[in-house]
């Protein structure tokens, strides 16, 4: 089994960063990177690539929805956040909040 996935994402130039459902991407493509995945103790995954370079996080959550949340400055901790989910990554540690509520908590998959 992979440890990681390399995901290729589209980035969103000119749209907001949005948590819809389904995110409809412009033609141009970019590969971001390696997602770091976290696993859930009832093994469920959420996997987390970041963009630094345009502040943003695209996330895979474990229904297998794409959403791409901008980044938000808290110290040295890295969350993401829009007006609906939030993610937040500590230690090797995640916590994914959808509308107040805890939807994930994992640890770094291994």
């Amino acid at each position: 089994m992979r440890k990681y996935l390399l995901l290729s994402i589209i980035l969103l130039v000119s749209s907001s960063c949005a948590s819809a459902p389904k995110v409809s991407f412009p033609a141009t493509t970019r590969v971001l990177g390696i997602a770091t995945i976290y696993q859930s103790a009832t093994g469920e995954r959420l996997e987390v690539i970041h963009d630094n370079r345009a502040g943003v996080a695209i996330l895979k959550l474990p229904d297998g929805t794409v959403v791409v949340l901008p980044a938000e400055l808290v110290g040295s901790e890295e969350r993401y956040k829009d007006a609906r989910m939030t993610v937040w990554e500590h230690d090797s540690g995640v916590q994914l909040w959808i509308d107040g509520n805890v939807a994930f908590s994992g640890t770094i998959h291994k």
